[in-house]
Order: C-alpha cells, then sequence, then structure tokens
C-alpha cells in the first residue's frame, strides 16, 4: 500500500465515539464519521467495555455518520446479541435515511429498535423516559435516580476527556468514583475531567478525583481538571490540590500545555514530590 493510500485509510477510519451514561443501566453512545472495516474494531472495543460494565440498555445516536458498512453492522449486531443475553437491548436513534437503507437491505430493520431521535426513544422506552424526566423536572441532585451526567470520550493520541455534569456530594461521587475507576483499569491513564458543569457539595467529590489521581500517577498516567468553577478552585486552591493537579481554562489550553506537563512529571511513585508546574 502506498502511502497515500495509507492516509486515506486513516482517514476513512475516523469515527469519533462518545458515550453518556444517564443512569446505572442506560447509556447512549454517540456517533461520528465513518463506521467502516477499519473503525469497526475501535467501536466494537467502546461497545464490549460499556457491557462487560453492566450497561446492557444502549442508544447508538447516529445523525452525525456518514457511512456504515457490513462490518460496523455486524459488530452491531454482535453488541445486541450480548445485551439480550442480559435481558437488554440495543436500539437506533437518528440515522439517516442513507444508513437506515443498509437496517433495510440487511433485514435488521426487523431487528433493532429504531428511533428517529431521543425525544421518540424517551416516548417509547419508558425506562429512559423516567430518567430524564425525573431530570428535566428538577430533581435534587442528592436523589440517586438523578445522579451525575458522566460522558467520556477517547481520542486517537490515547487522552481520554470526561465531562461530568451535576453535583458530585456524598450520594453522586460513587457514581464518579465507580466510573473513573472503570476507565483506568481499562487502561485509559490519561484523563482530562471537564468540570465546567460540575459541582461538588463536599470532601466525597474531591475524594473521587484525588483517588483517581492516585491510580494514574502509579500507572504512569495523569489526570488534570478543566474549567472547575471559582468555587471548587478554592477548596482545590486550600487543600493544596493546586500542586498536585493540573488545572486549564478550557480544553484548548489544556492541549497547549499538557507536553509540557507531561515531560515534567516525575515517575511513578514519586507523587509526593510532584509539584504542579501549570499556574492556577
Amino acid at each position: 500500500m502506498t502511502t497515500a493510500e495509507h492516509r486515506e485509510a486513516a482517514k476513512r477510519a475516523e469515527l469519533r465515539i462518545a458515550h453518556e451514561h444517564l443512569s446505572s443501566e442506560m447509556t447512549v453512545v454517540t456517533l461520528s464519521g465513518e463506521a467502516d472495516v477499519y473503525s469497526a474494531p475501535r467501536l466494537r472495543e467502546v461497545l464490549r467495555d460499556v457491557i462487560e460494565h453492566g450497561r446492557h440498555r444502549i442508544l447508538v445516536e447516529m445523525s452525525a455518520v456518514e457511512m456504515l458498512d457490513s462490518t460496523a453492522l455486524g459488530v452491531l449486531v454482535g453488541a445486541l446479541k450480548r445485551t439480550r443475553a442480559q435481558d437488554g437491548f440495543v436500539g437506533i436513534v437518528g440515522a439517516t435515511e442513507r444508513i437506515l437503507k443498509s437496517f433495510r437491505i440487511s433485514g435488521l430493520i426487523k431487528v433493532f429498535p429504531i428511533y428517529g431521535c431521543l425525544s421518540e426513544a424517551e416516548e417509547k422506552l419508558p425506562h429512559l423516559a423516567a430518567v430524564r424526566t425525573g431530570r428535566s423536572a428538577g430533581t435534587n441532585p442528592v436523589d440517586h435516580a438523578a445522579g451525575l451526567r458522566i460522558r467520556h470520550e477517547h481520542s486517537p493520541s490515547g487522552l481520554t476527556v470526561v465531562t461530568v455534569a451535576g453535583d458530585a456530594d456524598a450520594h453522586t461521587s460513587r457514581q464518579l468514583r465507580a466510573a473513573l475507576v472503570a476507565l483506568i483499569d481499562d487502561g485509559h491513564v490519561q484523563l482530562l475531567i471537564d468540570m465546567k458543569d460540575m459541582s461538588i457539595s463536599d470532601g466525597s467529590g474531591f475524594g473521587a478525583l484525588v483517588g483517581a489521581l492516585k491510580r494514574t500517577r502509579a500507572l504512569g498516567g495523569y489526570m488534570g481538571v478543566v474549567a472547575p468553577s471559582r468555587k471548587v478552585l478554592h477548596v482545590f486552591r486550600a487543600t493544596g490540590l493546586t500542586k498536585v493537579l493540573p488545572i486549564y481554562g478550557s480544553l484548548a489550553e489544556a492541549e497547549e500545555k499538557l507536553p509540557a506537563f507531561i515531560a515534567n512529571m516525575p515517575p511513578p511513585g514519586a507523587g509526593s514530590a510532584t509539584t504542579n508546574r501549570q499556574s492556577a
């Protein structure tokens, strides 16, 4: 294969995958780009990871999918079989007419539940409707049903951006801790926590972040936070976390300054001597 062909293959392999846990059971996996023979292995890996962590009710949001070939369809069928074995399902949301054609030709239109949008899925899936209605009605964030909205996206460079929305308190911080531990245990040890829509009510939320920081450092990785509120930043400063936790005002700033931070990181095990070269 020539260099130009390699570039073209790499370009076709570009598929952005993000997923958001709407509850302890329901997960929305959002795809953007081309789902084909090149990107199918990564899609398979993400879906397998979601299912193996007990998420057996999955909606695959495909409104931004430009192409879907038989290999990627096979990945979706495999995920469907795995979830059904656990009394779950995989539903398809927002697929364009071009993508739906693949489901019709293959006969899979009769196998997968298909929804035009998430609101339609809300209406037809009682479990999802209950979860989202509770949140939109202003449910107290301390309520387990409301929880945190945690979404993460893996970049080709190995960086994982974890976006957290809601209030991390004594109840919901367990959800945050479990999500971060699962990512780290799966080998994702380069984490950025996007906190622009996150608040922390008590020490439990900070404890979840510190625990994840220690785990990543022990494995030679790192963890940084992005756009914390003034209140959260004040606690970071008061507790000395700004000395060990890189803090950035935006994702763009993090991308610009992370290489220098990583280059100056101490080896695993030298956490107590770690100093943050980022200005808070």
